[in-house]
């Protein structure tokens, strides 16, 4: 048994026995897409929420897929399988994939590619940064608003000890 699973274990016993696991309303191969396209992050969600809940992943460029992947399985761990993983572009979540095909993944390309003025990018953060910010913000607001969903959101680079 993993540290991780271990700690839950320990946990759940305090609370009564009581062991919370989320999982997708629904199960698909690499359930994923492109956010301009219409249609796709309501047909995505049916394989990344549980209920009115879901948990939204942001995963960089290709450098932060194994922390994704990481972020994915400490997750898993703890009985928490409802995931949204969003990244900038296809390949990021191909990466994901071909270790985790089950985890929802969407992409959006085109928010990195706006022309923003020079004083936003006048900052320690690079221009991809900034605009990764924005997107996910963006997001972050149609989950809660447009589909209503409790969102738990998180960078690839934390790791979580128990089941929030």
């Amino acid at each position: 048994m993993s540290d991780l699973a271990a700690l839950t274990q320990a946990r759940a016993l305090i609370n009564g026995g009581a062991r919370f696991e989320y999982f997708p309303d629904r199960v698909a191969h690499q359930p994923g897409g492109d956010l301009d396209e219409p249609g796709v992050l309501s047909r995505v969600l049916a394989s990344a929420a549980s209920g009115p809940e879901v948990m939204l992943l942001c995963v960089g460029g290709d450098g932060s897929m194994r922390m994704g992947a990481n972020l994915v399985m400490n997750m898993a761990a703890l009985g928490l399988h409802h995931m949204l993983l969003f990244a900038p572009s296809s390949e990021v979540c191909q990466g994901v994939w071909d270790v985790l095909p089950s985890v929802a993944c969407v992409w959006q390309p085109s928010a990195f590619l706006k022309t923003r003025p020079h004083s936003l990018y006048n900052t320690q953060f690079s221009p991809m940064a900034l605009s990764f910010f924005e997107a996910r913000k963006i997001l972050l607001e149609k989950l809660v608003l447009s589909h209503r969903l409790n969102v738990l959101h998180l960078d690839a680079d934390v790791a979580v000890l128990a089941n929030p």
